[in-house]
């Protein structure tokens, strides 16, 4: 009995680690995507090697802001079709997007020239009520999308719709999750105001009423078609409403 208990768990894992891995979508570059980062660094005309970037904390942080403000810049709100999310190509060409665009555009900036990410995926109630981690599943809950990038003193999170970063007054770099937890206690001082736009929490009518996931691009699915399972599905025409998500990035909410 004990046996067939044993081979049973080992089954269910197996299982379970194949079709986290079927449906995990990586966080890589491609090579179409390498072509249009360069493109756009081109007609930015930011032309810095990675040694240079990677140099001290402040050349790092000095990158960190410099392409997420031409994204800012260059990439405008408007909603894109679900099926060019993540694509670097259209965003060349198009200019557009919201926050999981930009995240995702920033990460693959950042990917690029060395650094490790991490996508967030924010939830809220935007009437005020402060949201459970079970209100996750729930339809009325509201969404944002940012990052986290490593520094040399370890992960910061960057904005996607307004120009803040995670770093302090006394220049100390913050997660998302340091964020809240100076919310919650009335000390978050940013070592710089943004120019543009809000923060996401300056617009919550609380501020610290938020919960957020690691490694989670999307509850519905629509996004990312992870290969090789969703990719050969999604070509016959069956689109499988699996989260889209990374299972690296998500080990990081354990």
């Amino acid at each position: 009995m004990k046996k067939k208990f044993i081979r049973i768990s080992a089954l269910l894992l197996i299982s379970s680690l194949l079709f986290i891995y079927l449906f995990n979508s990586p966080a890589t570059l491609s090579k179409n995507d390498r072509i249009f980062l360069k493109a756009f660094l081109s007609e930015w005309k930011i032309d810095i090697p990675d040694h240079e970037i990677h140099q001290s904390q402040q050349t790092e942080l000095n990158y960190v802001k410099l392409i997420q403000e031409r994204v800012l810049s260059e990439v405008c709100n408007s909603m894109n079709t679900y099926d060019s999310v993540g694509n670097v190509q259209y965003y060349f060409r198009q200019k557009k997007g919201l926050c999981y665009d930009r995240s995702m555009l920033l990460e693959k900036f950042y990917l690029l020239a060395g650094f490790s990410v991490r996508h967030i995926y924010i939830y809220f109630d935007f009437n005020g009520k402060d949201v459970a981690r079970r209100d996750f599943f729930k339809s009325y809950v509201s969404s944002h999308a940012l990052l986290e990038v490593k520094t040399k003193e370890g992960w910061m999170v960057v904005g996607s719709n307004s120009n803040w970063i995670g770093l302090d007054t006394k220049g100390q770099v913050l997660t998302i999750g340091a964020i809240r937890d100076k919310l919650i206690d009335g000390s978050l001082a940013l070592n710089n105001q943004p120019s543009y736009g809000l923060p996401f929490y300056q617009e919550l009518p609380k501020p610290q009423a938020f919960r957020y996931v690691y490694g989670l691009y999307s509850r519905h699915g629509g996004f990312l078609k992870s290969a090789p399972l969703e990719t050969a599905l999604c070509a016959m025409g069956i689109r499988p409403h699996i989260p889209d998500y990374n299972f690296r990035m998500l080990l990081y909410n354990l």
